[in-house]
C-alpha cells in the first residue's frame, strides 16, 4: 500500500533536489500528525524510495530527523514505525503542556495585541464551521491554531519551542479524541472562554481557565486510550498490542 497521496508523490519527483529532502520530510511529518499514518505503522526505507522515484539519501535523512522528534521509533530489521504513547506518557505529556500552556494563556492576556485577538477570533469561526460539518481534520487545524496563536501572543520563544515539541507528539491522538461525542462543542465554548478573558487583559482567568482546558483534554484522551478505540492499543505498562 502505498503511504504518500499520489500527488504528492508527483510533485516529489520533479522536486529539484536540493528541496526534495526537506518536501520528503514535511510530508512524512504532516501524515503522522494529522493521523493518516496511525500508530504502529511500519515505514521502510528502500519502499518509501521507491515509491518516491529518489535515492534512499534523502528518505534516511527525512526518517532520521522525525526519530529524533519522537514521531518514528526503530523496529530492529524492520525499519522504523509511527511511535505509539503509553498512559504514563499522555499523563506526563499533557500534565507539562498544562502547566505550560496556562503560563502562556497568562502571558498573553498581558500582550496580545489587537491584531493577534482578531486573528484568534478568525480561527474560532472557522472551528465552529468544522463542527458543524463534522470536518474533525479541519477542526483539528484550527484548534491547534488557536493554541499556537496564544502562545505566540505570549511572546517568549523559549515556550513557544518547549510546547511545540509536547503538541507534536500527542497531535495525531488528539484528531481521535475530537470524535467523542459533545467533546468538540464543550472543547470549542471553552476556547470562546478563554478568548474572552485575553479581551479583558485578565490574566488569573486566562490562566485558570487553560489550566482547565488542557486538564480536560488530558482525561478525554486517557479514557479514549484506555478504552482500546484506537489502531493499537495502549497499555499502562507501554506495551503496544492490535486491537
Amino acid at each position: 500500500m502505498d503511504l504518500l497521496y499520489p500527488k504528492v508523490v508527483r510533485a516529489l519527483k520533479f522536486s529539484k533536489p536540493q528541496h526534495l529532502r526537506e518536501e520528503v520530510y514535511r510530508n512524512l511529518r504532516e501524515q503522522i500528525l494529522q493521523g493518516t499514518l496511525r500508530p504502529g505503522t511500519r515505514l521502510v526505507e528502500a519502499s518509501l524510495a521507491q515509491q518516491l522515484g529518489t535515492s534512499r539519501t534523502p528518505v534516511r535523512e527525512a526518517l532520521h530527523r522525525l526519530e529524533q522528534e519522537g514521531l518514528l521509533r526503530p523496529a530492529g530489521r524492520r525499519g522504523v514505525v509511527v511511535a505509539g504513547l503509553d498512559l504514563v506518557d499522555v499523563e506526563e505529556i499533557m500534565s507539562l503542556r498544562e502547566v505550560l500552556e496556562s503560563h502562556a494563556a497568562g502571558l498573553a492576556a498581558l500582550r496580545i495585541t489587537e491584531k493577534d485577538l482578531q486573528a484568534l477570533t478568525r480561527v474560532l469561526r472557522r472551528a465552529e464551521q468544522a463542527i458543524r460539518a463534522r470536518d474533525f481534520v479541519s477542526l483539528l487545524q484550527w484548534n491547534t491554531r488557536f493554541h499556537d496563536g496564544i502562545v505566540a501572543a505570549s511572546g517568549s520563544r523559549r515556550l513557544q519551542d518547549l510546547i511545540r515539541r509536547l503538541s507534536d507528539v500527542i497531535l495525531a491522538y488528539r484528531q481521535l479524541t475530537l470524535q467523542v461525542p459533545g467533546l468538540p462543542r464543550r472543547s470549542h465554548q471553552e476556547h470562546e472562554a478563554i478568548l474572552d478573558a485575553l479581551r479583558r487583559r485578565d490574566q488569573e482567568v486566562a490562566e485558570t481557565l487553560m489550566r482547565a482546558h488542557i486538564r480536560g483534554k488530558k482525561r478525554a484522551l486517557l479514557d479514549a486510550l484506555k478504552s482500546g478505540g484506537f489502531p493499537l492499543a495502549v497499555t499502562a505498562g507501554g506495551g503496544e498490542g492490535k486491537t
